[in-house]
């Protein structure tokens, strides 16, 4: 799919909804949990800039994460050597069976892939399989992803293979320079 189509699609799927209140975005609010998400105090998920999103993203809570998830997908369509949202994307639609907190990982990707309307579920496959063209991302993440947003199955992908893969792409890549 084109990166405009893509846009449209991904803006169409998700109606504008209200920001919900800070209370969302996230599930602790020690000072470290609080310095990461200070960004998007206040911000509905259209007005999100790369700036928001520097490198302090990962205590963001699962309802934030479900109401910002559309921002996060155009800000990576329309930034893709700037932003990846890939880690945001499989942080909550897939996890590592090498992970000690795995049946609480799988709930929560069982809750926002859940969530999701077909109509979402169709831009989310859409924006992985325009993921996969870039070719940016492991296919094992690629497909478990797909799984849990697709059929709802929620289950581990292999740690072990997906080193694999990034050693073996990180031996292309040298091989390119």
């Amino acid at each position: 799919m084109p990166q405009l189509d893509l846009l449209s699609e991904i803006r169409a799927a998700w109606p504008v909804t209200p920001y919900p209140g800070d209370h969302i975005l996230s599930e602790c609010w020690c000072e470290e949990c609080e310095f990461s998400v200070r960004n998007l105090r206040g911000k509905s998920w259209k007005q999100l800039k790369l700036e928001d999103f520097d490198g302090q993203s990962d205590q963001m809570g699962i309802e934030a994460y479900e109401y910002y998830l559309p921002g996060i997908l155009v800000l990576s369509v329309q930034n893709p050597d700037e932003f990846s949202s890939s880690d945001l994307i499989y942080r909550f639609f897939t996890f590592s069976d090498n992970q000690r907190e795995a049946p609480e990982r799988q709930q929560q990707v069982s809750r926002v892939s859940g969530s999701l309307t077909q109509h979402q579920r169709r831009v989310l496959l859409a924006y992985l399989d325009w993921l996969a063209e870039q070719g940016w991302e492991a296919p094992i993440l690629l497909s478990a992803a797909r799984r849990a947003i697709c059929d709802g199955v929620v289950e581990p992908y292999s740690f072990d293979e997906l080193t694999r893969w990034c050693r073996q792409r990180e031996r292309e890549l040298k091989s390119q320079a």
